[in-house]
């Protein structure tokens, strides 16, 4: 009874299959054993019909589509060019698929595609946008030297073993979403001039990224990937072309790195900046909140500690420290400029005695101009303080003046003429400015 229902569906199946390509005014071809082709739906007239699994310098100038077929032999495409749209879908390859110099000229579409081996786009140029979705990839899948001008988009896509970019070029955004990955993604000496995404991708225990002279994109998002296993090294990228030669300064990769796991990512900070404006939702301007910047602030800083990366573990701190002070309330937060000018939020503490010379310098202008009302305010004994001086002696005794006011650790009371004039005050200025300034001199000759 078992098989004669088996057979009753394959008959039935049939039946309905050849009803169909007869209704739609269409003849459909049936299985003729290995190397043809099977197709499981009627494919739009309007389209070309792709039917050899075998090719070879052919043009398509026409938009082609070619889906529901089965490639149970040889399939290659050796430098085919697809003038207009081109889509693939719902395609099944049993054999190794060979894409050799492959142009697209128009966006192209690989949906619901299943290799069964290796999947080889080696190289191909895609001069528009590119679409793999739903594509399980059993073998390796090569893209190298390949080019890509237009927005690249992997979404919800399997690849069972490598999956390999080495030498290729990305001129637009790149984003890998809800991904599956289970062994090496190589991006080796792979040019990147945009965003780079990956979203929500899932890491197996054998996946790794590996981006050996890479050249990083100006944006790179690690979004909501957790349990990874192996480090995301970013170290070994070539950075030998951020440095802006006009300016000499470095040009930074943004780096967006929200509810992912920041323990496994390996990173010079001298060439990184977090970024914390949704790159995913340009249009949005999606911030995140102060508490998740805080967190993602702490977590990349124990990273650092852990690793012994004490240079990118200050850059990043100072740029902690300063995020932190511009969140307090407005009148607190003007001490965040004290806490960076005065000493690099205690990174540069030898900042202390450029200032000392700086504050030196200026009370004794200041003193010079005013000589005669200050030694009137304030004296020494046994000291010279006349008025009757020439400019050299003048200046020489002002310095002296302002010296004497700004490191001793107390003002004497004795010394103090006129006690209501205003001039005091200044005084009084300059010696809590040398008091400060004598104290974390102090403390740095102390702390060497």
């Amino acid at each position: 009874m078992k098989k004669e229902a088996q057979f009753f569906k394959i008959f039935i199946t049939i039946l309905l299959f050849t009803i169909a390509s007869r209704a739609n005014g269409q003849k459909e071809d049936i299985y003729k054993g290995p190397g043809q082709i099977v197709p499981y739906q009627r494919v739009n007239p309007k389209f070309t019909l792709v039917k050899d699994s075998a090719f070879k310098k052919q043009t398509y100038a026409d938009s082609v589509i070619c889906n529901y077929y089965y490639f149970s032999k040889s399939a290659s495409f050796d430098k085919d060019t697809f003038s207009n749209s081109a889509s693939f879908v719902a395609l099944h390859f049993f054999v190794d698929v060979l894409f050799d110099a492959t142009v697209f000229k128009q966006n192209t579409n690989f949906d619901c595609i299943r290799f069964s081996r290796d999947a080889i786009f080696y190289p191909s140029f895609f001069l528009k946008q590119v679409y793999f979705f739903q594509v399980q990839v059993f073998g390796d899948a090569r893209f190298n030297a390949s080019i890509f001008s237009g927005d690249v988009r992997f979404i919800q896509n399997s690849f069972s073993k490598t999956i390999n970019f080495t030498s290729s070029s990305f001129l637009k955004s790149l984003l890998f979403e809800s991904d599956t990955f289970s062994h090496a993604i190589i991006f080796n000496s792979t040019k990147f001039l945009c965003r780079v995404l990956f979203n929500n991708i899932i890491l197996k225990d054998s996946s790794k990224f590996i981006f050996e002279n890479s050249t990083l994109p100006d944006t790179l998002s690690f979004f909501n990937i957790q349990s990874v296993k192996n480090d995301i090294d970013l170290t070994t990228a070539n950075f030998s072309d951020t440095l802006n030669h006009k300016t000499s300064s470095i040009r930074k990769c943004n780096i967006y790195l929200f509810k992912s796991d920041i323990s496994k990512l390996h990173i010079d900070y001298t060439h990184f900046k977090l970024l914390f404006t949704d790159p995913n939702q340009i249009s949005k301007h999606y911030n995140l909140s102060s508490d998740e910047k805080e967190s993602i602030y702490e977590s990349l800083l124990k990273n650092f500690k852990d690793r012994g990366q004490s240079e990118s573990a200050k850059l990043l701190d100072i740029e902690y420290q300063a995020f932190r002070w511009d969140n307090k309330t407005k009148f607190i937060n003007w001490f965040g400029f004290f806490d960076k000018w005065w000493w690099n939020y205690g990174y540069d503490k030898e900042w202390v005695f450029l200032w000392a010379l700086g504050f030196i310098i200026l009370f004794s202008c200041f003193t010079y101009l005013f000589y005669n009302k200050l030694i009137q305010v304030y004296s020494f004994e046994n000291v010279d303080l006349s008025t009757n001086k020439g400019v050299g002696q003048k200046m020489w005794a002002s310095f002296f003046y302002t010296c004497t006011i700004f490191f001793p650790l107390s003002l004497k009371l004795k010394n103090i003429q006129k006690i209501r004039s205003g001039w005091l005050v200044y005084i009084v200025i300059v010696f809590i400015a040398g008091l400060l300034c004598v104290g974390y001199m102090a403390n740095f000759i102390l702390q060497r």
